[in-house]
């Protein structure tokens, strides 16, 4: 099973409108001796004046080796001796 994570764009303050960014939820898959990977979000212009929109991602499901304790960017936990 390749390593992937799911994960979803969440409003952080109230300001996002459906459709304010393009990707708002999906799967990135770490391919062989890949352990980094770039997910863009893009913020869509529209006539709307708006203030800044904020936004979080939100890592989950962890599978086929990725590690749940390196989503938030934390070291994987250590071996027990």
């Amino acid at each position: 099973m390749v390593p992937a994570v799911t994960f979803t764009v969440l409003d952080s303050n109230g300001s996002l409108v459906e459709g304010d960014l393009i990707t708002s939820q999906g799967l990135v898959v770490l391919e062989d001796e890949v352990c980094f990977k770039t997910l863009e979000i893009w913020a869509v212009l529209d006539a709307e004046p708006e203030a800044n929109e904020t936004f979080t991602v939100l890592p989950s499901s962890p599978s086929g080796g990725a590690c749940a304790a390196c989503l938030g960017g934390e070291a994987p936990p250590s071996s027990p001796s």
